[in-house]
């Protein structure tokens, strides 16, 4: 069997039937059908990404919100962590999400406030906007 992934869904050649797989507004993989649109297969999942229930016998890579999922775990995988759909949890942080420019992420002596400004921890009515570069004195 061939597989390519392609933007449009994951397209499986057997012999010389092709599939392709067609997802939801997430990109969880709902059905599996033929170049005809015939359905070969369909999935629904728990609200934390197991799988609920599924028909027919094709089996694409990719399946809940577009995640891979390694068949002998169980668990998906994105392109920097590992979720287990189990216990509704991604199994480490998200190391690429993490900003080292931040104040937060650098440990320093600032409160985050929800308008994205950080505010001197001292008291000293310091206000810096984050990545502008510039400090403000109150």
């Amino acid at each position: 069997m061939i597989s390519a992934y392609v933007a449009e869904g994951q397209f499986l050649k057997a012999g010389n039937k092709v599939w392709i797989t067609a997802t939801d507004q997430i990109g969880s993989v709902r059905d599996v059908v033929d170049t005809s649109g015939s359905r070969l297969a369909s999935f629904d999942y728990t609200p934390y990404g197991e799988l609920a229930s599924s028909d027919g016998a094709a089996t694409p890579d990719f399946m809940d919100a577009g995640l891979y999922l390694d068949r002998v775990t169980g668990l998906y995988y994105s392109a920097t962590r590992v979720y287990d759909p189990s216990v509704g949890r991604w199994l480490s942080r998200d190391g690429a999400s993490e900003n080292a420019r931040s104040p937060v992420a650098s440990g320093s002596d600032f409160d985050v406030q929800p308008h994205g400004f950080g505010i001197d921890a001292d008291g000293g009515g310091s206000v810096v906007g984050f990545g502008a570069g510039k400090q403000a004195n109150g």
